[in-house]
């Protein structure tokens, strides 16, 4: 039988009867994982050798993160899945918590491990509520301050380490799938995972690697987005795994619906949140929202999945966006919430539920009026998650919907009937669970922006005020979503026979821009004519693509740079001054109302030429109007 242990000493807590911490990552036992619990706490916490004979165990084999394992494999296989955590080691020395994880080493203030836990942990808490004492803490050695900690800590604990994943013939297994990679390529896998914001991608579009022992290759860009995805995601689904191996390395991304997903998503965070709440009730004919919860009881109490709810799990669900959802559902003498908080916040999950069930119960905790609480509701703006998912969440959704395609029609069609609110979707949110019904809802609302629907009912009857709309048209433009949602209103007001006149979108006049842009054209010399080859072949793609992206005047100098440098144009008309030309550019496209700036955007500052750099590498169709070492 096996007798190994190479796991390094670490940290095993209690929580309760089936939460534990392991190494500060936070871990549920349920069912016949629990007799298990003997043998990993003792692999957690001791160096020397464990034999399988020194357990009681009934059974000759255990499911150990949806795998059967047989008896005799039990410590190699532990001691996988204990290296498969977010946190691979943790150890506390002279008041230093020391880290070990997959993004690399963490060393931070003993004070700060809450913080650092609740972060890994995915438990969403304002930073006043860890009362920090000091102004500046120790991070890996260098002093931040308490204002910059939490992003800090999440940019350290986002990057990615490959060689965690590595075995010792140089091969990779991630996310269940296995690669062999050069160690060149491998250190540029990591720069374009971790180092996003920062990196120029386009040095590496052209750059090809080998992924497999096989010898087949793809672009290393849509390789290490793949690689990202199996890091966020674990994707237990086949099917799905195939189809998004397929999109990436085989460049079948959809990268339009993606930006586009995006946008819509920032354009619904930017509302209000009284209308973001409005938004996302999910009924057409905006029932009223607590006769809808009270509908909604019956299929609760009857969906399979409902025992797996409990009061702690709500209410830690809640606060991820409600100010003291305790005090705004439930009422009772000051002593008694105050001591149903306590409860909550000890994390002894089984405690803080027997004791809300019996006070419940016997009457000395209350509800307080339904109604009155979903009409006043107080959403702690500082909770409300602003951020949509990243790329890599995106792709996995593309590749989900494009493989459950057929359910997904079938979805919609249910849903057209009965509104998106229901006791599944309820549930999944409670349970924070990446479910199929999850998937369907974002798609439906941002990628097929079915949110705008809901927008239109909204502006028509009256629930957003003028001031709001003023706000969410300017918000439309800023993102390039004005023209996109002038055609979905069109169309709505058709299928409906109604609604109110309402202008998202100015359009340019092509005809007008073309005219007034054709003073700077070159004469084709063969002809002796001016060469129109730049309104024919990217005018229009010009107006409806790049001009509703241009939101500063640096954004409109690096456009007109573009032009300046490109053989179409004509230095000369202005006397070679590009000051003169930007400003007739930001004229004729009818951008002088963004916002004036202190500094002078010339053709030769380095601002300008990155924006120009930036503006050619998104819009791949403005490429040839200049060489890339033009804007270097």
């Amino acid at each position: 039988m096996e007798k190994e242990n190479k796991l390094i000493k670490g940290i095993f807590e209690k929580i309760d009867e089936n939460y534990y911490k392991i190494n500060g990552n936070r871990v549920y036992f349920e069912d016949e994982v629990v007799e298990l619990i003997p043998i990993i706490r003792d692999i957690v916490v001791q160096e020397e050798n464990i034999a399988i004979e020194d357990y009681n165990l009934s059974r000759s084999s255990y499911i150990l993160d949806k795998k059967e394992i047989p008896v005799a494999n039990l410590i190699t296989e532990i001691n996988k899945w204990l290296g498969s955590r977010y946190i691979r080691r943790k150890k506390l020395e002279n008041e230093i918590c020391y880290y070990e994880t997959m993004s690399g080493k963490l060393s931070v203030e003993e004070e700060l491990i809450p913080l650092v836990e609740d972060i890994i942990n995915n438990k969403n808490r304002p930073i006043e509520e860890y009362k920090l004492q000091k102004e500046a803490y120790l991070i890996n050695n260098e002093a931040v301050s308490v204002s910059d900690i939490v992003l800090n800590i999440y940019d350290l604990l986002s990057r990615y380490d490959l060689k965690y994943w590595r075995d010792d013939e140089g091969h990779y297994n991630i996310g269940g799938e296995d690669f062999y990679l050069e160690d060149d390529d491998v250190q540029i896998i990591e720069e374009l995972i971790n180092d996003e914001s920062e990196l120029d991608r386009s040095k590496y579009e052209h750059k090809k690697c080998v992924y497999d022992t096989d010898g087949n290759e793809c672009s290393i860009i849509n390789l290490s987005l793949y690689i990202h995805i199996l890091f966020v995601h674990e994707v237990d689904d086949d099917k799905v795994r195939a189809e998004l191996k397929e999109l990436c390395l085989k460049d079948k991304l959809d990268r339009a619906k993606k930006d586009f997903a995006e946008k819509v998503y920032c354009f619904m965070a930017s509302l209000p949140l009284s209308i973001r709440r409005l938004l996302t009730k999910g009924e057409e004919e905006y029932h009223d929202l607590t006769a809808r919860i009270k509908e909604l009881d019956k299929d609760m109490d009857n969906n399979p999945c409902y025992e797996k709810l409990s009061p702690a799990i709500i209410t830690e669900e809640l606060s991820s966006f409600l100010e003291n959802p305790l005090e705004q559902f439930f009422e009772g003498t000051s002593e008694e919430m105050e001591l149903l908080q306590q409860k909550f916040d000890s994390e002894n999950e089984e405690d803080f539920n027997n004791f809300f069930c019996k006070e419940l119960g016997e009457g000395r905790l209350q509800l307080k009026d339904t109604r009155r609480i979903l009409d006043d509701i107080e959403i702690d703006t500082a909770r409300v998650p602003l951020r949509g998912p990243d790329k890599v969440e995106y792709y996995y959704l593309q590749a989900f919907v494009n493989v459950h395609h057929e359910e997904y029609e079938q979805w919609k069609d249910n849903v057209r009937e009965s509104g998106i609110l229901n006791s599944d979707t309820i549930i999944d949110f409670y349970l924070d669970t990446l479910s199929m019904n999850t998937i369907f809802s974002y798609w439906y609302c941002f990628f097929e922006g079915q949110i705008f629907d809901r927008f239109f009912h909204a502006i028509n009857y009256g629930f957003i005020r003028p001031e709001v709309m003023k706000i969410t048209i300017n918000k439309l433009q800023e993102l390039g979503l004005s023209k996109y949602v002038q055609e979905r209103y069109d169309e709505y007001r058709k299928l409906t026979g109604g609604g109110r006149d309402f202008c998202f979108f100015k359009q340019l006049n092509m005809m007008k821009v073309a005219d007034e842009l054709s003073i700077y054209y070159n004469v084709d010399k063969s002809t002796n004519e001016k060469n129109y080859f730049f309104t024919r072949m990217y005018l229009l793609k010009v107006i409806d693509e790049v001009i509703p992206t241009l939101k500063t005047r640096l954004d409109v100098a690096g456009f007109a740079l573009l032009l300046w440098g490109s053989k179409y144009f004509n230095q000369s008309i202005c006397d070679k001054n590009f000051s003169v030309f930007r400003d007739d550019i930001t004229r004729i496209f009818e951008l002088e109302n963004l916002p004036d700036v202190k500094e002078e955007y010339t053709a030769g500052k380095g601002p300008v030429k990155k924006k120009a750099r930036e503006l050619r590498r998104h819009f791949q169709f403005l490429k040839p109007l200049v060489e890339a070492t033009y804007l270097t």
